[in-house]
């Protein structure tokens, strides 16, 4: 069987396409959720923050 340069650039693509995928899967799994998390914990910190501090008045707390 020869090995023809098509074939070879076929399975070089095919191995880098399961590369990324399994890379962005990864990424997705294990590094995106926890950064989400802690964005949306952060703007709902900031956001309680803002309407303690209108509804109170700067420097009074509920």
């Amino acid at each position: 069987m020869r090995d023809t340069i098509r074939a070879r650039f076929t399975l070089i693509f095919g191995a880098l396409m399961i590369a990324v995928l399994v890379s962005i899967w990864a990424v997705n799994n294990w590094w995106l959720e926890s950064y989400y998390m802690n964005e949306k914990i952060r703007i709902l910190e900031t956001a309680t923050r803002r309407s303690t501090t209108l509804s109170c008045g700067p420097g009074r707390m509920i």
